[in-house]
């Protein structure tokens, strides 16, 4: 409690030296007007540096969506093209040909998802 005391009397002093000379309290006053300027100003540009972060996150984040789904859509294509052809009775070499032809695909990449999405007929002996 006595350091309390010490503070408090400390402030007290400090603020009827302030008091009794006008311009070292108006330079006071300045300085606190300043400060308090000061941490508004940052405080300001650190809500609109978190909102326009946020934004440019939102956008990028909407962009790898967008990007996601078009190859997910892609590949889904691929894939139905390739069923659709096997169920018509297209040979693996004539699928092969479509999907290189509509997916602009290598031969390499055709050969991987026509294995890759070609069912094995069983024969029932």
């Amino acid at each position: 409690m006595a350091k309390t005391n010490e503070y408090l009397d400390e402030a007290y002093s400090t603020l009827l030296d302030l008091s009794a000379d006008d311009l070292k309290r108006l330079e006071y006053e300045t300085r606190e007007r300043a400060l308090r300027d000061y941490n508004s100003q940052m405080e300001s540009a650190e809500r609109r540096g978190l909102a326009k972060g946020e934004e440019l996150g939102q956008k990028l984040g909407q962009k790898i969506g967008q990007k996601i789904g078009e190859e997910r859509e892609r590949e889904y294509g691929i894939q139905v093209l390739i069923e659709t052809c096997q169920e018509m009775g297209f040979a693996k070499e004539m699928t092969m040909k479509k999907i290189m032809e509509k997916y602009n695909l290598t031969s390499e990449e055709a050969q991987e998802k026509t294995s890759q999405y070609w069912k094995q007929k069983l024969e029932l002996k």
